[in-house]
């Protein structure tokens, strides 16, 4: 347990330190998050790329609602959320490379970065770095998320008795 890691130094308040700590880190990823899917999808919908625009705040007043169903599920079917939270984060590695290959061509694109393209150097860094990522990603897709999808949905396992003084 992590939070009691934390009770050598902050005595019983550990626990509190740590709870208030993952909800912080949590809740500002989230929120983030959210806003960023939501202006990326309404931009390249062509539907406003501003924050007084109308449809960039549904869609991530979408995105919040989404997240917050599935956790609301996850608890009340009584799911262990470890399996999928890593899960979650599994898929993220598995969507890296497609992001880094973008920007990888948009970086090197005349239309749109004009005489500002990247040097040989920096191209060959970045083809290092995109075959790094399409390594995890393989390795994710393949090894890590068969393996955590067939995890989340096991029943989780029964407590144990307590064990039996002998007669």
């Amino acid at each position: 347990d992590v939070a009691a890691q934390l009770q050598p130094l902050f005595g019983p308040w550990g626990t509190l330190v740590f709870c208030v700590g993952l909800f912080s880190a949590a809740y500002s990823s989230f929120i983030v998050n959210a806003l960023i899917g939501g202006f990326l999808l309404a931009d390249g919908l062509g539907l406003g790329d501003r924050p007084t625009d109308t449809m960039p705040r549904v869609f991530a007043v979408a995105v919040m609602l989404i997240g917050m169903t599935l956790a609301m599920w996850i608890i009340r079917d009584k799911w262990d959320p470890v399996p999928a939270i890593v899960a979650a984060q599994a898929v993220t590695v598995v969507a890296s490379p497609l992001l880094a290959a973008a920007l990888l061509w948009l970086s090197n694109s005349r239309d749109v970065v004009g005489d500002a393209r990247n040097h040989w150097a920096t191209n060959l860094a970045a083809a290092a770095g995109l075959a790094l990522l399409l390594g995890l990603a393989w390795h994710t897709a393949f090894n890590v998320l068969p393996a955590r999808w067939e995890s989340m949905w096991q029943e989780p396992p029964a407590a144990a008795a307590p064990a039996q003084p002998p007669a």
